[in-house]
């Protein structure tokens, strides 16, 4: 069967919800039991996973519905498939959460929130080691970086963020494919930040 609603995200250039723009993807029922299907989206999935992970091409198929409803929202809350189905509201604030961070086996992210705010320190866990990762935020339509690895060498990546030090229109955190100028994304968080002559550039 077919289910219509929106997605938390597209892709970098245009993250957000568009409530102008339907999304369909699909349930299956096998023995009494509801799956869910995103054929669009694993379509999407590119080389770079396929070269990193064997089952990439599963994640959109019979997603566990804590996953799916981190990208997906059905205008039928029964089609969450969640005991206690999430508010449009909650939805629209959760973090914008990529592939990766599950084919990393990442379990939380602190905080958890669409908009990030003052100064603090982002924190993702994982059952598994997380590889070295790039962190890339957008200053005054310029790109800073840096790495961090995990901080006990194994499964937690702990970042320090000041937005207004920064001057950060968004924080975006990145995997830098091996020798190759790719990246793809693991989080992305908005932070409204506004000065100036770029605020017209801001989502």
């Amino acid at each position: 069967g077919s289910i219509s609603g929106y997605l938390k995200w597209t892709n970098i250039e245009d993250y957000g919800i568009n409530l102008n723009i339907e999304f369909f993807w699909n349930y299956v029922e096998i023995d009494g039991h509801y799956y869910l299907i995103d054929v669009t989206k694993a379509s999407d999935m590119n080389e770079f996973y396929s070269n990193f992970f064997s089952d990439y091409t599963y994640l959109y198929f019979g997603t566990d519905p804590e996953v799916f409803i981190r990208m997906h929202y059905p205008k039928e809350s029964k089609w969450q498939l969640l005991p206690e189905p999430y508010t449009y509201e909650k939805f629209e604030s959760m973090a914008a959460l990529f592939p990766l961070f599950y084919l990393f086996g990442c379990k939380t992210i602190s905080p958890d929130t669409d908009i990030l705010a003052g100064s603090g320190k982002i924190i993702i866990s994982s059952d598994k080691p997380i590889p070295e990762l790039d962190l890339y935020y957008n200053c005054k339509q310029e790109y800073d970086d840096g790495v961090w690895d995990a901080t006990d060498g194994s499964n937690k990546i702990e970042i320090e963020y000041d937005i207004q030090r920064d001057k950060c229109i968004s924080f975006s955190i990145f995997l830098k494919q091996p020798n190759k100028l790719e990246f793809e994304p693991i989080a992305i968080y908005n932070t409204k930040f506004t000065y100036g002559i770029y605020d017209k550039y801001l989502i």
